[in-house]
């Protein structure tokens, strides 16, 4: 009995198996967790499809793997396609919590004048800010991004590139800023991503301006917005989903 581990999955295989007639060891092909299929030797599997073995000294191929998944399948699935990672789940919790006793109520779906530039504000300005950047932009309002633990001059990540490029919008030309190399205004209606956000903004840049959390535009509103940098692309589109849900409310 074998079993395999992912970060997504865990993968009971039972190996049902008996040695070729030339005394050569069956093996197991590499396995690994990748969705909803198993990859073998560069064949795809349904989860529930017998797993492929081959022999060492010969061509004949046997199927005669079976395989259970086990209960926390589905859970972690639930857990890193929705929220992000386990981190995401507990930090979109506990920041739940606190807006529903009003602690981020005076960060809450401010809504932009008509002449007033929106700046768009995450970690790394390479997922996030970006594409809330390049959509309001395309609603027709003035719009800048920039990070808060970036460096200048990188390119936006290729996943939220190709995202973009999905929906008519163009990452192609970004550039990263770190906040203390951008130039605000005292109009600019600053939006977050994260309400740790609040605290180091205002550290690195000052107080006195406008704050406002993305999340608190989507319906339902929520205060946190996982950074999708390290996730799997499930959760990294339905984070730019999100993003431009936020935009797009508030842009209305």
């Amino acid at each position: 009995m074998l079993v395999l581990r992912s970060q997504s999955a865990s993968i009971l295989l039972s190996i049902i198996a008996a040695k070729t007639n030339d005394g050569a060891t069956e093996r197991v092909a590499n396995v690994w967790d990748c969705g909803p299929v198993i990859r073998l030797t560069g064949t795809q599997f349904p989860l529930w499809s017998l797993a492929r073995l081959w022999h060492d000294g010969g061509s004949d191929y046997r199927f005669g793997a079976v395989m259970q998944i086990k209960g926390d399948y589905l859970v972690n699935r639930l857990v890193y396609e929705r929220f992000g990672s386990k981190n995401g789940l507990v930090r979109y919790v506990k920041y739940w919590l606190l807006s529903q006793v009003g602690a981020y109520r005076r960060f809450s779906a401010y809504r932009p004048g008509s002449d007033q530039r929106v700046v768009f504000v995450c970690s790394g300005n390479i997922c996030r800010s970006p594409l809330a950047e390049v959509y309001a932009r395309s609603l027709g309002w003035e719009a800048k991004s920039c990070g808060l633990d970036c460096r200048d001059g990188f390119p936006a990540d290729p996943r939220a590139r190709e995202f973009a490029r999905g929906v008519g919008l163009d990452l192609e030309e970004h550039s990263t800023v770190n906040v203390t190399s951008f130039e605000f205004q005292a109009s600019d209606l600053v939006v977050l991503m994260e309400p740790t956000h609040i605290a180091a903004f205002e550290r690195k840049v000052g107080k006195g301006h406008t704050l406002a959390l993305a999340g608190s535009y989507c319906r339902p509103p929520t205060p946190y917005i996982h950074d999708p940098f390290n996730c799997c692309i499930e959760f990294f589109h339905r984070c730019e989903h999100q993003i431009m849900e936020a935009v797009r409310r508030m842009c209305d």
